[in-house]
């Protein structure tokens, strides 16, 4: 969802964890994670 927002909707970290009643820090922790494992998929597809 996090990297949806931020990505797709274009919307601010801190936006994103307001909307989802979390920290701007808890927000940009889970971006980092998503985009790890969405690089880490893509890798496995070469």
């Amino acid at each position: 969802m996090v990297f949806e927002l931020k990505h797709y909707h274009g919307l601010k970290l801190r936006t994103v964890g307001e909307m989802l009643n979390t920290t701007e820090e808890t927000a940009k922790n889970t971006l980092f994670r998503a985009t790890q494992k969405l690089r880490s998929a893509l890798a496995e597809m070469r």
